[in-house]
C-alpha cells in the first residue's frame, strides 16, 4: 500500500511537469520558448564570473602599476608646472619670514644702540647745582629780642644745559625755611636766595662776640634736561660775628 502510494505521489507531480514540457514545444509557443533559452543563457554565472575575475586581475595590476609610478614620479609631479605658482608662495613666505626676523633684530640692536646713547649723553652732560657767593650780613641786635641776622647765596646751573628748580630748603640750625616754584635756569645762571635767622640768648651772644658758629643745609629738587628728578644737597658750616664770617666746615652731599 505504501508503495502504491508513492507511485501515485509521483506519478500525480511528474505528469503535470511532462505536460508543461508538452505544451511549450506547441507552435504557439515556440518563439518565447526560444526568447526563455536564450535569457537563461545570459545568465548563466560562469561566463560573468570569469570576467569578473578577468577584471580584479588586471585592475589589481594597475594598481601595482601606479604605485610604483607614484613612488617614482613623486618629485617629478611636485615640481610640475602646475605646482610652481605654489611652491613659488611658499619659498616667498620662507624670505618673508627670514626678512621679519632680520628686522626684528634690526630694530632691538637699533634701540639698545639708542638707550646706550642716551646713556652716554647723560654721562656726558650729567647736571648739577653749585650753591655760591654766600653772605651773612648783620641785620641788627634788641637787647630784649636778639640779633637778626641776613643770608643769602645763590644757585647755579654750572652746566651746559637748562634745568628746573621745584624750590629750595634751608635749614639753619634746626629751623627749616622751604620755599616751592618752578624756575629754569640756563646754563651759567643763577638763582638768588635771600632770608634771615634770629639768634637769641646765647647764640645772640656768640655772634657778637665773633664765634657763633653756623651750620646750614641747602636742599633744592630739579629736573634735568633729560626730564629725570635730581635732588641736589650741601652742608655748610660757618664762623660768624658783627664783622663778617668764613667758612668753618664744609662738605657737599
Amino acid at each position: 500500500m505504501k508503495r502504491l502510494a508513492i507511485l501515485a505521489v509521483m506519478l500525480t507531480i511528474a505528469l503535470p511537469i511532462y505536460g508543461q514540457e508538452k505544451s511549450f514545444k506547441t507552435d504557439s509557443y515556440q518563439e518565447r520558448s526560444e526568447d526563455i533559452k536564450t535569457h537563461d543563457a545570459q545568465r548563466s554565472p560562469s561566463v560573468p564570473s570569469t570576467q569578473i575575475n578577468v577584471i580584479n586581475k588586471e585592475a589589481s595590476n594597475a594598481q601595482k602599476d601606479g604605485t610604483k609610478d607614484h613612488s617614482n614620479s613623486y618629485f617629478k609631479r611636485l615640481f610640475a608646472p602646475e605646482n610652481i605658482p605654489n611652491i613659488g608662495l611658499f619659498f616667498a613666505g620662507v624670505i618673508g619670514i627670514m626678512v621679519a626676523v632680520y628686522t626684528l633684530k634690526e630694530i632691538e640692536r637699533s634701540t639698545k644702540a639708542t638707550e646706550k646713547s642716551v646713556e652716554l649723553q647723560e654721562v656726558l652732560n650729567q647736571q648739577w647745582l653749585e650753591f655760591e657767593n654766600w653772605k651773612i650780613m648783620d641785620g641788627g641786635t634788641d637787647a630784649e629780642i636778639g640779633t637778626v641776622i641776613l643770608i643769602s647765596f645763590d644757585i647755579v646751573n654750572p652746566t651746559k644745559m637748562p634745568l628746573t628748580i621745584s624750590g629750595y630748603s634751608v635749614s639753619v640750625k634746626g629751623q627749616d625755611t622751604s620755599v616751592q616754584f618752578g624756575r629754569t635756569i640756563a646754563p651759567a645762571k643763577s638763582y638768588s636766595v635771600k632770608l634771615d635767622r634770629l639768634l637769641e640768648g646765647k647764640e645772640s651772644e656768640d655772634y657778637i662776640a665773633g664765634k657763633l658758629i653756623l651750620p646750614l643745609t641747602c636742599s633744592v629738587p630739579y629736573i634735568d634736561a633729560f626730564t629725570k628728578p635730581q635732588q641736589a644737597r650741601s652742608d655748610f658750616c660757618f664762623l660768624c660775628g658783627p664783622h663778617g664770617f668764613q667758612p668753618y666746615n664744609h662738605y657737599r652731599g
